[in-house]
């Protein structure tokens, strides 16, 4: 459902915008700054502030970075009360954007008719996977110039499936790296031109490693810094995300990097023509410290998974339970929550 459609000035907010945006937009133009909640998608959700300094600074680098220009019809289908979707409605207001907020929707495009206005999107992959699935929405997304995805990990299949998107087209298709205290992003893949999971930099962003291998970030021009819990190689102003710190796990004295272990399994997956929404994450044993788990969903069931993975896997990177559940457990912002998920499958099964 569509919410508002125009441009926002902050002298005079329209009477339909949401009731906690229009409270938002009123703090951030009196006190230069904007209280926001992290995503929880790593830790418990806890408010923060930022500053009006990086969200001018975030606004002015990504429009740059993504070569938007000073006439973008953008669609806003994220939640406006995490980092995502409100960066989308403050750039345009910086930008003086016409807009328009719908209500967050699994596939943003039904609403939308064939010949639609809007040039700029942002989607998280779970929006991007179920518009790919469905041939009418393909073609409403192909009327937009650039897309920019964020908030999670892309899996190899649905790569697959944006790339052949691409084709026949020219849009701009963006995956991004950052995080609620940047302001969202700090870094963009092009996915016509770079490799999976790494990620330039903006303009005027430094990074360097920590002693555990945790990336740090300074924005020098605002005199912001920020210390990650990602695990990264750096390149040639080129990031490469390799894993959360707490996505490493201590089983049996075998440490092993979920990220490392999904990455053999989606492979494993790719090559058997098997397509299957899952997540791996980890919970306590008494004998092993930590154990590695699989959760999928169940419509995604192939008959005898752990037959395949027993074969191709390293007797530690084998999952020691397999899952299936009718849906997963997710954030406000809609990211998968691994560990809600878990605990309640944990409840039910013991």
């Amino acid at each position: 459902m569509r919410l508002f459609e125009g441009k926002i000035s902050l002298t005079h907010l329209p009477d339909e915008l949401p009731k906690e945006l229009k409270a938002t937009l009123n703090n951030w133009q009196k006190k230069k700054s904007i209280r926001i909640t992290t995503s929880g998608s790593t830790s418990e959700p806890k408010p923060i502030h930022l500053s009006d300094d990086l969200v001018r600074w975030s606004a002015e680098g990504s429009k740059l970075a993504l070569g938007l220009s000073k006439d973008e019809h953008v669609l806003i289908c994220l939640p406006t009360d995490k980092v995502g979707g409100l960066m989308l409605v403050l750039r345009s207001v910086i930008f003086n954007w016409n807009l328009a907020l719908y209500e967050p929707a699994a596939n943003p495009m039904k609403p939308l008719v064939e010949d639609h206005p809007f040039s700029f999107v942002s989607l998280v992959p779970y929006q991007m996977a179920n518009i790919l699935d469905h041939p009418e929405s393909v073609k409403k997304l192909r009327r937009f110039k650039t897309i920019l995805l964020g908030g999670a990990a892309l899996s190899p299949a649905l790569e697959t499936k944006i790339h052949h998107f691409m084709k026949d087209n020219s849009v701009q298709v963006f995956h991004s790296y950052g995080m609620t205290e940047t302001a969202s992003h700090v870094g963009l893949r092009n996915m016509r031109t770079m490799e999976s999971n790494t990620f330039a930099l903006l303009d005027g962003v430094e990074v360097s490693l920590g002693e555990t291998g945790c990336m740090n970030f300074i924005i020098h021009s605002i005199g912001l810094e920020i210390q990650t819990n990602d695990l990264g190689r750096i390149k040639d102003g080129v990031i490469q995300f390799l894993s959360r710190a707490d996505e490493v796990l201590n089983s049996g004295g075998v440490k092993l990097h979920l990220h490392a272990v999904k990455s053999k399994i989606d492979n494993i997956l790719m090559e058997n023509n098997l397509s299957i929404r899952y997540f791996l994450w980890k919970r306590l044993d008494d004998a092993l410290g930590e154990k590695l788990v699989f959760v999928g969903l169940e419509k995604d069931r192939p008959i005898q998974l752990d037959v395949l993975l027993q074969k191709e896997l390293e007797k530690f990177e084998m999952p020691k339970h397999i899952y299936w559940v009718n849906e997963f457990k997710r954030t406000e912002s809609g990211k998968i929550d691994r560990q809600k998920t878990v605990e309640w499958l944990i409840e039910i099964s013991g």
